[in-house]
């Protein structure tokens, strides 16, 4: 799949079969950008890449909590708003109830 605006000629080569679609190769590309930024996000503000572990079960443990509170700051800041700098508008407010 070659991208047809890139500047540097970049392009991805895909291991699907040929009746795969395209759309579906253009879905499965964009997934690519939120999770790159979950990881950015996670080894910066998270400590996600601060683990001196030896075993294969504690950093599983740490990666599961550090992408668990990420998910955590990231509903709480969509509760909040905070980049309209107010509160929600909705009346429920609670994190137990996600929707």
């Amino acid at each position: 799949m070659v991208k047809p605006r890139s500047r540097n000629g970049s392009f991805s080569l895909r291991n699907a079969p040929i009746q795969t679609p395209l759309a579906t190769f253009v879905r499965v590309s964009g997934m690519r950008w939120p999770i790159e930024t979950c990881f950015a996000e996670c080894k910066g503000e998270l400590g996600m890449d601060h683990y001196e572990l030896r075993f294969w079960r504690g950093w599983h443990h740490h990666m599961t909590l550090v992408i668990l509170a990420h998910h955590f700051l990231v509903r709480w800041q969509q509760r909040l708003n905070q980049r309209e700098g107010g509160p929600a508008t909705h009346d429920n407010l609670s994190l137990a109830h996600t929707g």
